[in-house]
Formats: C-alpha cells, structure tokens, sequence
C-alpha cells in the first residue's frame, strides 16, 4: 500500500492513511437564516461560520441584510 502526504513536512504532514483511520462520517449543517442580526459596518451581515477542530467554514456574503435567508449547506468531516 502507499502513502500519499498531505501538507508539506513542515505543516505536519498526515497521511490519507492515517487520516482514514480517524474518519468517522460527514456532518451537514443547513444555515438557513439569521434575524435581527447585529449591525457592525453599513448594515451588511457578516457569513455565518462553522469551526471545527481545523476545519472553518462559512456562508457566503449576503450584503446590506441584517435578516439574511443563506439556505446554505456545509459539510464537515468527522
């Protein structure tokens, strides 16, 4: 069997086989809307976004909407 690096040596390299050992599933996640979100600069709504361990992720942008509909869906591996 080989082994693929991901990453270069200096970032911590794991390899897809170590990495398929962890692997337990996917998580979706549906954001669908924010109300009454907060102002923070000329009435736009900053994406929403999602953290877990060294995975980030986010909607998109929805300009000047402090009640922003994304319907968006993200995925995380577990």
């Amino acid at each position: 069997m080989h082994n693929l690096i991901v990453g270069s040596p200096k970032e911590g390299s794991e390899t897809i086989t170590s990495l398929m050992e962890n692997f337990m599933g996917l998580l979706r996640v549906h954001v669908k809307q924010g109300v009454n979100l907060a102002v923070r600069d000329v009435r736009s709504s900053d994406p929403y976004a999602i953290k877990m361990g060294q995975q980030r992720l986010k909607t998109r942008i929805l300009k000047k909407d402090v009640n922003p509909e994304w319907n968006d869906y993200l995925t995380l591996s577990m």
